[in-house]
């Protein structure tokens, strides 16, 4: 994925101006999630989809992205695919940080949830049988959100899209991601107007 720092601290200003003015016709929205919206970027012709977390200090930064590194090194060793991601940060102003999950755009027609809404309803269609067995992979100190709109169909596997939330518990059972620190602000503040634009 081609997006320099200096990219994200580009997309950044524009989502900074998007949230103060309210006009978010200079971004590219690619999609939306519970925690956080999905930019495109370049935005005239996107080739990469960054999806901002935060904002965060420092250290909660590095922490957050050490965490996400590990929770993906666990699920590829446990066989199941994951997209390839980059998990980047940029200081917005100081002592405020923001964590972008950088991806590159996929192709939409391999989204698990469009192909299977135009295949013929089957219970052993290779992507239900696919996350059959993600969901047998995982164990009491991992999880995972196995829901069809969160999945990639590449070589006949199925990658993982949604990687912000890292499902990882210790031995006491208490969550290793702080969901504080996953902020929804933007979500709520920059999601659902486009939506409604757009569609309207």
């Amino acid at each position: 994925m081609t997006v320099t720092q200096h990219d994200l601290e580009e997309l950044d200003r524009a989502a900074v101006q998007a949230l103060e003015s309210l006009d978010y016709y200079g971004l590219n929205i690619i999609g939306y999630g519970e925690l956080t919206v999905a930019l495109g970027w370049p935005l005239g012709a996107p080739t990469a989809v960054c999806k901002p977390v935060g904002p965060t200090t420092r250290d909660e930064c590095a922490q957050y992205s050490e965490l996400i590194g590990s929770y993906l090194a666990d699920l590829r060793r446990r066989g199941i695919g994951v997209v390839d991601t980059d998990v980047r940060s940029v200081e917005r102003s100081p002592g405020s940080w923001i964590v972008y999950m950088v991806q590159d755009l996929l192709d939409t027609a391999q989204l698990a949830d469009r192909m299977l809404l135009t295949a013929t309803p089957d219970p052993d269609h290779p992507i239900v049988e696919s996350l059959v067995d993600v969901v047998a992979a995982v164990d009491p100190s991992i999880g995972i959100d196995a829901q069809v709109t969160n999945w990639h169909w590449s070589s006949e596997r199925l990658e993982l899209l949604d990687v912000g939330a890292a499902m990882m518990w210790d031995e006491n059972g208490a969550s290793l991601l702080n969901p504080g620190r996953c902020s929804v602000r933007f979500r709520h503040r920059c999601g659902r107007w486009p939506r409604r634009t757009f569609e309207s």
